[in-house]
């Protein structure tokens, strides 16, 4: 958590020095990242970033927080399907979430970096923590659509859950790695097309036999 030196500086103070270390994050992974570049880019000595934060620790998590926020209300915001369809809302919620990866990319990067942390002596194990957080967040939109009777009762709503989570980090590993060079209004044409086809998995399998049986 911030230290109350940090939050009595004022508004543009806090945010020039959350963009600065999220930039810092967004280029180099938690153990590579460097204090001393920071404080290099921001002009402030060294010592300041102490009386803001205890340690490199706080300072990182403060920022995955106010990241995620900030991802969070733009979705809120921006989401504006009033439809009762799971999978039509799960769509526009990619897409929006694309939109704001464009318009934000040192935050998406950063979150990237995040999400593909693992186990370190100074973090422990983030990525099971992310993940057991993302679960549980599509846990309990599975379990309202099952209220709804729009998902399956008889399935595992853990294993499920699991499933989703891993399948969205999976999806944005893919646009990361096969269309890194994909301009953003590239990159919303090829998500339409991707969420269509995976969405059409996630409601009907990948059997061949099963869908023959329709």
């Amino acid at each position: 958590m911030p230290k109350p030196t940090f939050l009595r500086l004022s508004d543009d103070k806090r945010q020039r020095f959350i963009e600065a270390a999220w930039k810092e994050f967004a280029a180099y992974h938690y153990e590579k990242a460097s204090l001393s570049r920071l404080v290099e880019d921001l002009g402030i000595a060294k010592g300041s970033i102490y009386q803001y934060f205890a340690h490199k620790k706080d300072l990182y998590f403060y920022l995955i927080e106010y990241a995620n926020q900030q991802k969070q209300q733009y979705l809120k915001e921006k989401i504006q399907s009033s439809s009762n369809d799971f999978f039509e809302w799960f769509k526009e919620m990619y897409q929006v979430g694309l939109r704001f990866d464009a318009e934000n990319p040192v935050i998406s990067q950063f979150l990237y970096n995040v999400s593909q942390e693992r186990y370190s002596d100074d973090l422990g194990n983030l990525h099971h923590l992310l993940l057991r957080q993302s679960a549980a967040y599509f846990k309990k939109l599975i379990q309202n659509e099952q209220q709804k009777g729009n998902i399956r009762t008889d399935i595992d709503t853990d294993l499920l859950s699991f499933w989703v989570s891993q399948w969205s980090n999976g999806l944005r590993d893919f646009i990361t790695i096969k269309y890194s060079e994909a301009s953003p209004e590239m990159l919303s044409e090829k998500w339409t097309s991707l969420a269509d086809d995976l969405l059409e998995i996630i409601k009907h399998g990948i059997s061949s036999i099963q869908k023959s049986k329709k």
